[in-house]
């Protein structure tokens, strides 16, 4: 079981005078302006694994099974202030124009997983995984998917006719693989 959790929250503050702010091709005097944004966050996943090993002789076998789970929500907004009667009073009620914006975006995601593994002699290697995934941010008949993968290797370099190699390589492997996935 592993839980995990990320929140935070940020505000700021901006103040230009008209005898600071300018450029090259507008040089000051300019509008003062002023800004005032927030950000509110937090996140928190889930994940629950159980595995099992076993070897048989020559044979092992592996097996995971899991769930994880995960929100995250997070709200900004921003407001800024222009046409300032004096540069005095820095506060964006003293501004004759002032202009915001805010947002907000809120998302879940739950998933299952398994996952399949055997080799032989530690040589040839199989795996196999499946992971069903949902996601709020998908229209209704496109909130879950399944994302199916598999592997194939051998370990060369275990082989009799690579030992003479072994100082020149130690590990050799030939790794084939094949999977679908996806985003959210």
């Amino acid at each position: 079981l592993q839980i995990g959790t990320d929140v935070g929250t940020s505000r700021n503050r901006s103040w230009i005078p008209s005898d600071v702010s300018g450029g090259l091709m507008s040089p000051p005097p300019n509008k003062a302006t002023g800004s005032y944004s927030t950000t509110t966050y937090y996140n928190w996943n889930i994940e629950n694994l159980l595995a099992y090993n076993k070897t048989f002789g020559k044979h092992t076998v592996g097996a995971t099974v899991g769930y994880s789970a995960q929100k995250a929500n997070s709200e900004w907004s921003n407001v800024n202030g222009t046409d300032y009667p004096d540069d005095d009073i820095s506060w964006l009620n003293a501004a004759a124009t002032i202009t915001g914006s805010s947002s907000s975006e809120e998302w879940t995601m739950a998933s299952m997983l398994g996952r399949i593994d055997y080799n032989y002699k530690d040589r040839y290697l199989f795996q196999a995984n499946i992971r069903y995934d949902g996601c709020s941010r998908f229209a209704p008949k496109h909130k879950y998917a399944t994302f199916p993968s598999f592997s194939v290797g051998w370990i060369a370099s275990e082989e009799g006719f690579m030992k003479p190699l072994t100082k020149v390589m130690n590990y050799f492997k030939i790794r084939g693989s094949w999977g679908m996935t996806g985003n959210n």
